[in-house]
Formats: structure tokens, sequence, C-alpha cells
């Protein structure tokens, strides 16, 4: 049975020159845009399979990683020039997640093979390293997963699933890493999202629990646990 990989991200409304939109969908080659629930434009990228969707709002561009190319390719379809660009391209590299934050411009990505938290930056003239080799922390042996970041504290967040499943946090500059809450129970943490910027929550995929800053997290047990494939951050939202 052939199974559609579907990624879903939930963004600030844009009012673009071609059209407007509340959120975009990625199915099979295509990224899909919704506004009032409604499917309002299509973009086919074939070959390419985006998942992992994260919208730049400063160069109007959807970055996302390319599943076509073994996960190891970091590109974005600019919605002005609707021109399509590759950041990072293949290099023994398995990308799981992206984050981007508006005041540095720097697109955040975990790397699964290599353990390890990279960025490359979106300013103009920037001397990025193709094969994405700008290194924020190395997750000592850990596969980091899904990724976000807290603009008003500086903060990159990142899931792994290790024997007890953590979030954990560090500054933009790899300095100040701690663990940021754990799962007790055998709930494992797949995606999860910083309440606005203030960091002071975290929800562990759509398990319905929650830590409180350095607090321990702990599962209901009547509910079956879900793991979403995209992140939200409410404090991006109008």
């Amino acid at each position: 049975m052939y199974k559609v990989q579907c990624s879903l991200v939930v963004v600030a409304l844009y009012i673009g020159v071609v059209f407007s939109w509340d959120y975009a969908i990625s199915v099979k080659h295509e990224l899909i845009f919704y506004t009032n629930g409604i499917p309002t434009s299509t973009i086919n990228l074939s070959p390419q399979n985006p998942t992992s969707l994260v919208y730049d709002e400063v160069h109007n561009m959807m970055l996302y990683v390319d599943k076509q190319n073994n996960n190891d390719s970091v590109c974005g379809y600019d919605l002005s020039s609707k021109h399509n660009k590759c950041f990072i391209k293949s290099n023994g590299h398995n990308i799981h997640g992206l984050a981007y934050d508006p005041v540095t411009e720097k697109v955040f990505y975990t790397d699964t093979d290599e353990n390890s938290i990279n960025f490359i930056s979106m300013k103009r003239g920037s001397d990025n390293n193709i094969y994405g080799e700008s290194l924020i922390v190395n997750t000592d042996g850990h596969a980091p997963l899904d990724i976000a970041v807290d603009s008003c504290k500086g903060y990159i967040y990142w899931t792994h699933s290790v024997t007890d499943g953590q979030i954990e946090k560090v500054q933009f500059d790899g300095s100040d890493r701690k663990g940021n809450c754990s799962i007790k129970d055998d709930g494992l943490p797949q995606c999860s999202c910083i309440a606005g910027y203030s960091g002071e929550r975290c929800e562990i995929s759509a398990c319905h629990g929650f830590c409180l800053n350095d607090g321990d997290c702990s599962l209901n047990e009547e509910d079956e646990p879900r793991y979403p494939s995209g992140w939200l951050i409410p404090g991006t939202l109008p």
C-alpha cells in the first residue's frame, strides 16, 4: 500500500503580489496553498518531494527538505520570482527538521546522520558552505529530530528519541545547552512547539503532555500517542 507523504506548515497570512494564503501543505511533488480552508494555488516541484515546510517571511520563500534526494537537500521556492533554488546539496546528510529565524535570517536544521544541528544564512552576500557544515552543536550520538527557534531569547529547541525522550535547547551560538523537559512514559517526542516566543511551555507531540520550563512531562495513559510531522509556533500567527 502506497503511503502519501504529507507535511503541513501554518504561517501568518501573507499578502503577495500573485496570491494570498493562510497555510500550505506538501503532498508528493506539490505545494498546495489554502485560503479559508480552500485550495487556491498549487506549485509542482517535480521531481522533488518537499517536506518539513518552513516559511521565510523576510524573503517570501517556502523552504523545504527534498525527500526525493534522500533527505539531504534543503531548497526554497521563491513565491515572488517563482524560482526554485537548493541551498544545501547532497553530501551524506540526512536532514530531518527545519526552522527559520527572521531576526538573524538563519535557517537551522537537524542532521540525523551526523547527530548535529547546523545553520545556513539567508542574508544577501552570505558565504554559505553548500554542504551545510556550519555546525552549532553536536548532539552526542542522539539523532536530533524536529526543531524550533525562540527568536526573542535566541534559543533553538529540538527533540530526540532515546531511552528517555527529551527536548533540549541551546543558544544560537551553541552555548548554554540544557535539557528542557523529558518524557517519563513510553511515548517518545517526535514534534513539539514553543508557546509564543516565551519558551515557558512546550508540548510533546500530540500526546497532551506538557512541562513548565525544566520540569518533567508525563503522558495520559488513556491517550494514544500521535506523531505529527510539522512544527507550529503560535507566536507567529496573527
